[in-house]
């Protein structure tokens, strides 16, 4: 019996044939929702097919799933804006922001809450009405959201408790759960968004707000982070070690950071990664031009506390062409040459950034 008192007015115009003009909100559902599921309280979709009843109850039912994404699509920056934001690591932001804008889609559990109208035969064409209850669709999604809510709340309390507690280690790893858990809730929160009304009072903006907290304490951790850098040492590179190691100091210290050279990490307290840095030349090989080489830096992050290595990137290669094998060292040396502490500060950010808090 639920909520099938909605449909009696369509049931009358089906049971009078097709010889009355179409009402309103199925001439033109666009500017006109079905008067027995008003906009302030439904979701709504118009589905016509020439085939039969099931066709146009799934076109009824993609339309209402249209009008929530359309809606969402209205909404996606603005909460993108609140759990992707600046102060978010590289890795969290990409993997949220993907997430969000996949196209919406309405959960099973929801989706047995959409009522559909007997249809109304005009002009060859069967029309069917899908309706979809706003609060019912909001509590369906709160009820299935709740276990993963109550996780999401444990972390972010293990987070808060690291950060007091000055725990690096255990802060990362509260965070990386926590962060997972915004990505996999975010296109539920924000078709809670469209269906609450939005804004700071609903679910969605009190995760936003939790999780901004955790934001906020890794950038202040961030603050407090110290490199020791250590240069492999290679019997090619050794002529250009106090350049290599000059320039990667600079680097580092340009974004704010403590750093100093050293061959390991000290002790916790004092340096948080160990960022071990190797440059070297690739074998050459003959070309048109000649021999070619590609000189190269591989850079590996540590994470003092653990002992954990947390990252290993590539520097964008040099290149150079000569006549001879010989060209390897010449390679090398052009590279280290080149290097420019703001140029390999850059590089930094786009290789480190998803993994380590380099700014």
């Amino acid at each position: 019996m639920k909520r099938m008192f909605l449909f009696a007015a369509l049931a009358a115009v089906s049971a009078a044939g097709c010889g009355h003009a179409l009402p309103p909100h199925l001439a033109d559902p666009a500017n006109n929702p079905p008067p027995e599921c008003p906009k302030e309280r439904f979701l709504s979709g118009v589905g016509v097919s020439s085939q039969d009843r099931g066709d146009a109850e799934s076109r009824a039912q993609e339309a209402l799933s249209k009008q929530l994404g359309d809606a969402i699509s209205v909404e996606t920056e603005e909460f993108s804006k609140l759990v992707a934001q600046n102060g978010v690591l590289e890795s969290d932001r990409r993997e949220i922001l993907r997430v969000l804008h996949k196209p919406a889609q309405l959960s099973e559990r929801v989706g047995r809450l959409v009522r559909v109208s007997p249809p109304v035969s005009s002009g060859g064409n069967l029309y069917v009405v899908a309706c979809l209850e706003k609060r019912a669709a909001s509590h369906a999604i709160k009820t299935n959201l709740a276990s993963s809510l109550r996780e999401f709340d444990s972390w972010a309390e293990q987070a808060e408790r690291a950060f007091g507690a000055n725990d690096r280690p255990a802060f990362s790893s509260a965070r990386e759960h926590a962060a997972r858990l915004v990505a996999e809730m975010s296109p539920e929160l924000l078709q809670l968004r469209v269906l609450d009304g939005g804004g700071s009072g609903g679910l969605d903006g009190q995760v936003a707000a939790r999780w901004q907290s955790i934001v906020d304490h890794a950038t202040r951790m961030v603050s407090k982070v110290r490199f020791a850098v250590h240069l492999i040492p290679t019997e090619r590179v050794q002529p250009y070690a106090d350049r290599l190691s000059e320039v990667f100091i600079e680097a580092l210290k340009g974004m704010g950071r403590e750093v100093h050279l050293s061959e390991q990490c000290g002790s916790s307290k004092e340096d948080t990664y160990l960022l071990e840095v190797q440059a070297d030349a690739d074998d050459c090989a003959f070309g048109s031009l000649g021999y070619t080489c590609h000189a190269l830096i591989d850079v590996g992050a540590v994470e003092c506390s653990s002992g954990r290595r947390v990252t290993r990137a590539q520097l964008p290669r040099a290149n150079l062409s000569g006549m001879d094998y010989h060209s390897a060292d010449a390679a090398l040396r052009n590279l280290v040459k080149n290097l420019e502490p703001a140029v390999v500060r850059k590089q930094l950010r786009t290789a480190l950034a998803g993994e380590i808090p380099v700014d």
